[in-house]
């Protein structure tokens, strides 16, 4: 601000305190900094939706305005300086409040990081979930990728996009990184400086821990390996021993189990190539994708591209598992079943019990189209699976489809049993969300979805039920069920931040917030008189009596005659802001 305010004193040398003065120094000085300070307490960056209240708005305008008269003030560096900390301190005072409640300690040593609002509610049929965001690296990652593996109760082991091996730890009401770390054998420098053109999808693509124990344990690491020498990619699986307690103290010695053939050069290696991993037996399963967005790879039955290899840890051999795949992301193996999650293209995800020895059909078929064409170039029945093993269940417009498990744990006691199936973007925002898959006699009887609004790269189920979502770059998703009283509301309402998905208006944030304040929901004329806002003492008149309070009201109920009930509920929705 000093600097700012010094250079258009001098730029306006000679002139008065005039409109223009005023105008420069308003538009420069201080508003792009107060632009700043808003975006950052209404949450921005937090992936919820931008919410600005009169309060919030209120406070920014005394600050335009503080800040513009004080940096026009005659006075010395220092009391300039000064000033201008405690009115910084003030306008950002509001949203240190959520952080107050971590250890400051933590925060500023990087151990932890939480940022404001960090939980959601999100309403399902037989669970409602508790939705608690983590960030615990400060920014984003280069790169995309890696994968999570549950070490014991409450730690998870991480492998990040770009290789490095952390443990998380998952508590009740927060995450920490510890600050011991690994590396993987994955080296992307390599690559970016003698591959021409690199693609973004170069990483690792998974992690896999063999058993459950916390002592010793066998690590899988999948991963993108450029072969300087000869100009080429491939994908490589290699091992080492673990020693969980004494992590990170002794580097790793990492053995090669698995390298993908044909070596692909440059132009051949633009899209990524799955690289999901699963134990079956003394086997370890990996996906190999096609690498291109045609799949010609599929159809090269001497090559690894586009199949599931089976790779025997005695003696590391290699044989086709499966073929006819695109893009499996997502492989889990329970109860001697394999099931498969697989990119389609435009549209066509597919969910797919994998049986050994069978085609499913890629590149002739898929239940997608051709990008931006209604048809597909293997076949003359577009949007069609004529050919090979159909899939158990397709998306269409696609989701993103990426990783899945089985729930073990009773914690959903009503999803035992259950897939579930994470997505990353997606298609005409079909993506961002977690699916609930219910099997019957290897049958899709029932898909619901749960908007998580980040993607989901990889996802585990902790010994206690609770779900663990990680976005492959940045954060991390603990779900939990609740049994809200927000339930009695759910057949209406929402709380999904100005969604409007139910026949009343979405409540989110509703404690303070004015009286029918969404212009696009058409309220009655009865709740737009009513005005004001609505205090907790408002709502829970209006919930024991909507009619009596509100006369005309078309919220239809008779009323919540239980005052704890109602107090539970206002309660409920006060810890919304």
């Amino acid at each position: 601000f000093m600097v700012w305010s010094k250079m258009f004193r001098a730029v306006s040398k000679g002139l008065k305190w005039s409109v223009l003065r005023v105008l420069a120094i308003s538009i420069v000085v201080c508003f792009p900094v107060v632009v700043l300070i808003l975006l950052a307490i209404s949450g921005y960056g937090t992936g919820r939706p931008i919410k600005f209240s009169p309060d919030i708005l209120l406070l920014m305008l005394i600050v335009f305005f503080g800040l513009l008269v004080l940096n026009s003030l005659p006075l010395s560096k220092i009391v300039l300086l000064a000033l201008n900390v405690i009115v910084l301190l003030f306008a950002v005072m509001p949203s240190t409040q959520p952080l107050a409640r971590s250890s400051l300690q933590k925060i500023v040593s990087g151990e932890e990081k939480m940022f404001a609002n960090n939980i959601d509610y999100v309403g399902g049929s037989v669970h409602d979930l508790m939705v608690r965001n983590y960030d615990l690296f400060g920014r984003k990652l280069p790169i995309a990728g890696g994968g999570v593996e549950v070490v014991d109760g409450n730690r998870l082991l991480l492998v990040t996009g770009e290789g490095e091996i952390k443990l998380v730890g998952i508590g009740q009401d927060k995450a920490t990184l510890e600050s011991k770390s690994h590396r993987s054998p994955f080296d992307r420098s390599v690559y970016t400086e003698s591959a021409e053109n690199p693609s973004k999808y170069f990483r690792v693509t998974d992690a896999l821990l063999e058993g459950d124990e916390s002592g010793e344990r066998k690590l899988f690491v999948s991963y993108h390996h450029w072969d300087e020498q000869n100009r080429c990619a491939s994908l490589k699986v290699s091992e080492a021993t673990l020693n969980i307690e004494k992590f990170g103290d002794t580097a790793l010695e990492w053995s090669e189990l698995f390298t993908s053939s044909p070596c692909l050069d440059s132009t051949e290696f633009y899209n990524t190539t799955g690289g999901r991993m699963g134990l079956l037996g003394n086997s370890l399963l990996l996906t190999v994708g096609t690498t291109t967005w045609w799949g010609y790879k599929a159809e090269d039955v001497k090559g690894d591209y586009g199949k599931i290899v089976e790779i025997n840890l005695d003696d590391k051999t290699s044989s086709v598992f499966t073929s006819g795949h695109r893009n499996p992301q997502g492989l889990t193996v329970f109860d001697d079943q394999i099931w498969s999650t697989e990119h389609g293209p435009e549209g066509g995800d597919e969910l797919n019990l994998i049986t050994k020895g069978k085609d499913y059909g890629w590149p002739m078929v898929t239940y997608g189209t051709d990008y931006g064409h209604k048809e597909w170039w293997g076949n003359d029945n577009p949007g069609d699976h004529d050919q090979g093993e159909r899939p158990i269940y397709s998306w269409v417009p696609s989701i993103g489809i990426s990783s899945l498990i089985r729930i073990k744990g009773n914690a959903f006691e009503n999803w035992s049993g259950d897939l579930m199936v994470s997505s990353l973007y997606g298609n005409q925002g079909h993506g961002s969300s977690l699916f609930r898959v219910k099997l019957f006699n290897n049958r899709v009887v029932l898909v619901e979805r749960f908007l998580t609004r980040k993607p989901i790269r990889d996802l585990v189920e902790l010994p206690d039920g609770r779900l663990v979502l990680w976005d492959g770059l940045q954060f991390f998703q603990v779900l939990q069920p609740v049994n809200t009283l927000f339930s009695a509301c759910s057949g209406c309402h929402t709380l999904s931040a100005g969604f409007q998905g139910g026949i009343g208006p979405d409540i989110d944030n509703v404690v303070g917030a004015s009286v029918a304040r969404y212009r696009d929901f058409q309220y009655s004329d009865a709740m737009k008189e009513f005005g004001g806002k609505w205090t907790k003492a408002r709502l829970d008149k209006f919930l024991e009596d909507p009619n009596g309070v509100v006369p005309g009201t078309t919220m239809n109920m008779p009323g919540i005659k239980d005052e704890a009930e109602r107090r539970a509920i206002v309660d409920f929705l006060s810890k919304r802001r």
